[in-house]
């Protein structure tokens, strides 16, 4: 029996054309808490087996965009224009991430939940740990641990900050604080009602989400480069000529 033949090719709905550089984009752009494949699906317009012909998990979904992230965050252009000034090179470099982590909330939670550091990240903390050794004539453990320890403190401090902020009960974690300090402060006779004031402050200073620059997380900087100050300023001290 033949087949009857109207000369008319069946038509198909195009594929939608998408790669991993839009699929990353659309995590940023729904956000690292609350992106997901099949929400990535509905924005590009594709299903999720689509989304999964690009990455092989949404782990691995969500550390493409992180490095995305990182590659777009704001970073010094040139070393050297800092000149001598080591300390104001590192407090930008600490106020760079607090603002790439505040661009990207969740950026920070992802890291911390995976252990891991975007590439593009640990290249510029590579940079930075070799510029204060060659041009600093900082020795290389020193160098590492102020990188090192001014990164854990403004993401530690970042978390933190987002942990209250996720839970909107920053007064009350203000007024629980303070107490407890007071009433600690009582058991030491002749402790001056001041401290409770300046405790209270701080504490309000740590907690304040609405002020991006909280002067908090950045004492905390002043104090690690006080820190390294007082490292560098110590004398060398010279090992006995045996010869």
């Amino acid at each position: 029996m033949r087949s009857l033949h109207t000369g008319k090719k069946s038509r198909k709905g195009r594929r939608a054309t998408i790669s991993r550089d839009m699929i990353e984009r659309a995590v940023i752009d729904i956000g690292f808490p609350n992106a997901t494949t099949t929400l990535v699906a509905e924005r590009l317009g594709v299903d999720q087996s689509t989304v999964y012909g690009h990455v092989r998990s949404k782990l691995d979904m969500m550390l493409g965009a992180a490095e995305l992230a990182a590659s777009e965050a704001p970073w010094p252009e040139s070393f050297p224009e800092f000149g001598n000034d080591w300390r104001a090179l590192l407090t930008t470099c600490a106020e760079n991430l607090w603002d790439t982590l505040t661009r990207y909330p969740g950026l920070a939670q992802l890291m911390k939940s995976t252990s891991t550091v975007p590439q593009t990240m640990q290249k510029r903390i590579a940079d930075l740990v070799i510029h204060l050794v060659m041009s600093f004539k900082w020795d290389v453990e020193l160098a590492a641990l102020a990188v090192d320890s001014i990164g854990d403190l403004v993401t530690d401090a970042y978390l933190m900050r987002a942990s209250i902020e996720a839970v909107a009960n920053e007064t009350q974690a203000h007024a629980t604080s303070t107490h407890i300090f007071e009433s600690q402060a009582q058991q030491y006779p002749g402790s001056h009602p001041e401290i409770v004031a300046v405790y209270s402050r701080i504490v309000g200073d740590a907690i304040d989400t609405g002020n991006d620059h909280g002067s908090w997380w950045q004492s905390k900087v002043d104090l690690i480069l006080d820190g390294i100050q007082y490292r560098l300023d110590l004398p060398v001290m010279k090992t006995p000529d045996r010869g």
